[in-house]
């Protein structure tokens, strides 16, 4: 299954490219990233999951925007300190997109598809994971990028038993 996987074409603006054509050279592996929920003592609070889902609900994707419309009218604000942390499985360098430097954000979801994937995306907030990775992934790239090249950064979930991709598409060149 995991040698189907990694040649099965990864699809959305990756195209036909598969997972054992990406050189080492061009991917990151395992990216810890820690985004700050607060301005600490010299600011307020933020609600950083709210602000990610107002993005969301302003996403060109009809399903994405349904689903961050509905979860903002669902949860209470959340003001907090401190940081949010986590890991992304894989970031990939992909052949530039225009002008823009392109780059994906990749995560191994490991689900069963026992529901159409939108609504499994919806429902185990999968569209939220992959909005705040691709901002984690802007930043870190801002502050190691010298180029000052606009960035597009896409996302997509692969459920890795059935090879199925979620795609968070990045339309308009920045998270």
């Amino acid at each position: 299954a995991l040698e189907m996987l990694l040649r099965q074409p990864l699809r959305g603006p990756a195209g036909d490219l598969q997972l054992n054509q990406i050189a080492t050279t061009e991917t990151l592996r395992e990216l810890p990233f820690d985004i700050p929920l607060s301005g600490f003592a010299s600011g307020p609070a933020v609600d950083v999951l709210a602000d990610a889902l107002q993005e969301l609900a302003r996403h060109p994707d009809p399903v994405v925007q349904r689903y961050a419309s509905e979860r903002l009218l669902q949860r209470q604000p959340q003001l907090s300190s401190g940081f949010l942390n986590g890991v992304i499985d894989l970031i990939v360098r992909l052949p530039q997109s225009g002008t823009s430097d392109h780059w994906l954000v990749l995560d191994w979801k490991t689900n069963r598809l026992g529901r159409p994937i939108n609504e499994l995306m919806a429902a185990k907030d999968y569209w939220l994971q992959a909005q705040l990775y691709r901002q984690a992934v802007s930043r870190w790239l801002q502050l190691r990028l010298s180029s000052n090249r606009p960035l597009r950064i896409d996302a997509v979930m692969l459920f890795t038993r059935s090879g199925e991709g979620a795609w968070l598409l990045d339309g308009a060149g920045q998270p």
